[in-house]
């Protein structure tokens, strides 16, 4: 085997598969609904539902609300297009990105405290 090759990862078990995503999953929601989110959003000029789907969206870049609708089929499509309606020409995909990650950030601070800092905690973000 070639030295540089990585080992191929054994496979995950849907159990195991399940039991992460119900350990990570208040983690990923919690930024779409904490205060610090819907203020980092309103800073940017996107409120209500602007910030939620605009955030969520961000990672494809600038696509046109049409994309975002059918990306989120799961929601009202008119909620959706509505929501989406001007977003790119008031802030950028990049902007919302930075809002969301700052707006984590200050929501885990605000919720875990001193733990954040904690030799644990720098353990499981390397882990992850």
């Amino acid at each position: 085997m070639d030295a540089s090759a990585e080992p191929t990862p054994a496979p995950v078990t849907p159990e195991v598969a399940r039991q992460t995503w119900r350990t990570l999953e208040p983690l990923h929601g919690m930024v779409y609904f904490a205060p610090e989110a819907a203020q980092a959003f309103a800073a940017l000029g996107l409120e209500g539902q602007s910030g939620y789907f605009a955030s969520r969206a961000a990672p494809m870049g600038p696509v046109a609300p049409a994309t975002v609708v059918a990306t989120f089929f799961n929601f009202r499509p008119s909620l959706v297009a509505g929501a989406m309606a001007g977003v790119w020409e008031t802030t950028s995909p990049e902007a919302v990105l930075a809002a969301r990650l700052g707006a984590a950030d200050g929501a885990l601070r605000r919720l875990l405290g001193d733990a954040v800092g904690s030799p644990e905690m720098g353990r499981a973000a390397s882990l992850a």
